[in-house]
């Protein structure tokens, strides 16, 4: 009989002799009569995967004949019926389950990697699995590795991440993924599956459907789309396929890679990621059986419930991969670290490297306008990014700023509990990047602080409340303060208006994933006057050099005996035509040399340029239930020293 060795299971079965569908009729099934056969309970019950259908099962034991055991008895789900027309071209009849904990076996089934462990027949709570793509052949080794199989000075270490709602596959921490130069929200700092018993990358719809609709916009030199959507049984968009009869080698040089970044050490460094590309034909394969036989389509699948984003054969046919346990003593397993080499021989990703590990707080965020804010951190821990903005002007604006103290260390085996959050300043300036200036309206013109608190995913605990996770968020004050008149919104300027905005990964399931336009090249027009020392009403002193061409702001800022770094971004484009500007707008993000933030904005009066009024966000460390005390404004007045 063919076994698949899953380690995307928590249970054994197989195909038994009870069942004559014509889906079991595909595939060798087991004797329920044989002498080492013996039900234990023959109550039927339905066991689902999803859009794949569903098996009819009972319980059973079994003898398997393990070399290193004799007659080891296993107890198994036999398998009576089943629903979904995939199970006929299933390449298995049945499967041994390897779960990454004890913990997590469906209650009816043995564990048979912990049986062999326990028995003595293996020595080490590790297997290891290597399979070549080109010759179809493979295997699986029990108790270990062998070295001779892939080479050791590349070895990426996935730390386990066990808080996924499937708690039994072998999960990790994926940092990013990427579509061409297209990053995919929700799965940055998202849960990654290594699932022996898979092929495709599949996961919940708001993880694949951002996937799938970059892909399927895309067009040959023609005009003609590449893909063709594919709809379940319910009429809902789950995949693609390409179109006309194609496959990926039709198309060179227009099909974008993916990119995933994962791993907390790499070449045996740690501190260091892994960036693994695949390209087209790597993530596209041809349909061998079934009804797309003979048909190449992309291998990204919905499949909800997930959590998460798992992968089989097209990822893991490119590496060696070992699954280690750890053994607390007490007869359980749970899962430890998980490795990935390349390979001595044969397939491997398009593209290996090792990068610096990305921060919690790196990547794309989401709010509920559907605006996203994409974040990169500096060696020294300042930020630049750009919002996208789906609700004024339509379009991105550049973002700069500080993250306070040292970086965030989120312990996944198990989650902090109550934890203070990490204070973040930044600034924006709204003049659009990606649109020509001559197009801009008066809300060009404007800037915000927008600064708050990133938290990480944790265990939030308040007294009268129930225990919940939080997921990663960060939750920020947008001081957005209109410098200059827009027709229909705003005749009074300068005018605040604060706003809360919360950030998380997962879009909300209406909004649509767009790619962001690139930068059009931006000379600055404005006169500067920014440029100089200004001192406050307490006597704080701060001095800018602004960079009219770019846009960009440098300086310091002393108070008491505290001195402070200051980046920020200031208005550099005329007066828009038939808006009334009131003020040269700035942006303002502030760290001092032991990492406390604050910003500021707020702006030049045009019309006495010697006075200059900042909006202050000074930033509080709270928990999240007491975020509600993080920001606190202040208005305050400066005059130019010199």
């Amino acid at each position: 009989m063919k076994l698949a060795l899953d380690s995307g299971a928590n249970f054994i079965w197989a195909t038994s002799d009870l069942c004559t569908t014509d889906a079991c009729n595909n595939h060798q099934k087991v004797s329920t009569t044989q002498t080492g056969f013996s039900w234990i309970d023959q109550t039927t019950s339905v066991r689902s995967f999803g859009p794949w259908g569903s098996m009819t099962t009972e319980t059973g034991s079994v003898t398997f004949n393990t070399t290193g055991t004799t007659g080891m008895s296993m107890d198994l789900f036999a398998s009576t019926n089943y629903s979904g027309g995939q199970f006929k071209y299933l390449a298995w009849g049945g499967g041994i389950g390897f779960p990454s904990t004890s913990s997590g076996l469906e209650q009816g089934s043995s564990f048979y990697f912990a049986n062999l462990y326990h028995s003595g027949a293996i020595s080490q709570p590790s297997f290891s699995l290597v399979t070549e793509p080109t010759t179809g052949y493979g295997f699986m080794l029990l108790g270990g590795d062998d070295p001779a199989l892939y080479k050791p000075e590349t070895r990426i270490e996935l730390k386990p991440n066990t808080t996924g709602q499937i708690d039994y596959i072998w999960g990790t921490d994926l940092y990013s993924f990427d579509v061409g130069s297209q990053s995919i929200p929700a799965l940055t700092n998202a849960r990654f599956y290594l699932d022996s018993g898979s092929s495709l990358f599949k996961g919940d719809e708001i993880y694949i459907t951002p996937i799938l609709q970059q892909l399927v916009a895309l067009t040959d030199k023609s005009g003609k789309l590449i893909f063709d959507k594919v709809y379940d049984a319910d009429k809902k968009w789950v995949s693609l396929v390409y179109a006309n009869g194609q496959g990926p080698g039709h198309y060179t040089g227009m099909l974008p890679d993916i990119t995933l970044t994962l791993g907390q050490s790499c070449a045996g460094s740690s501190g260091q990621s892994a960036q693994i590309t695949l390209s087209p034909a790597q993530y596209s394969y041809l349909v061998a059986e079934g009804d797309r036989a003979g048909s190449w389509v992309p291998a990204f699948s919905v499949l909800n419930g997930v959590g998460g984003l798992l992968v089989g054969s097209t990822f893991m046919d490119l590496l060696y991969t070992n699954f280690n346990y750890v053994d607390n003593g007490t007869g359980t397993l749970t899962q430890g670290n998980m490795y990935l080499y390349q390979k001595s021989t044969g397939s491997s990703p398009a593209q290996m490297s090792c990068v610096a590990t990305p921060h919690p707080i790196e990547g794309t965020w989401v709010n509920s306008y559907c605006s996203q804010v994409t974040l990169a951190l500096t060696p020294d821990n300042s930020i630049i990014g750009t919002y996208t903005s789906y609700t004024g002007s339509t379009g991105s604006s550049n973002v700069v700023g500080w993250l306070s103290g040292s970086p965030v260390n989120v312990n996944h085996q198990q989650l902090p509990v109550n934890p203070e959050g990490t204070p973040i300043a930044l600034g924006i300036q709204w003049r659009l990047i990606n649109d020509p200036v001559s197009a801009a309206d008066g809300s060009w013109h404007w800037v915000s602080n927008f600064s708050g608190q990133f938290h990480p995913q944790q265990i939030v605990r308040e007294g009268g409340q129930q225990d919940y996770q939080l997921n990663q968020t960060l939750e920020v004050t947008n001081g957005l303060l209109a410098t200059a008149t827009v027709a229909g919104l705003t005749s009074k300027v300068p005018q605040m208006w604060p706003q809360t905005l919360t950030f998380g990964r997962i879009p909300p399931p209406y909004c649509e994933a767009v790619t962001p336009p690139p930068a059009i090249p931006f000379s600055g027009t404005a006169t500067d006057n920014i440029s100089g020392t200004w001192r406050s009403a307490s006597g704080a002193m701060l001095t800018l050099i602004a960079d009219i061409a770019s846009g960009n702001v440098f300086g310091n800022y002393a108070s008491g005996t505290q001195t402070y770094d200051v980046i920020g971004l200031v208005d550099a484009i005329t007066a828009t035509p038939g808006s009334t500007l009131v003020e040269q707008g700035l942006a303002l993000a502030i760290r001092n040399t032991t990492g406390d933030v604050f910003s500021m904005s707020g702006g030049v009066n045009l019309a006495a340029t010697n006075t200059m009024t900042l909006w202050v966000d000074d930033l509080t460390v709270t928990t999240w239930t007491d975020r509600f005390m993080q920001s606190d404004y202040d208005k305050t007045t400066w005059s130019r020293v010199q």
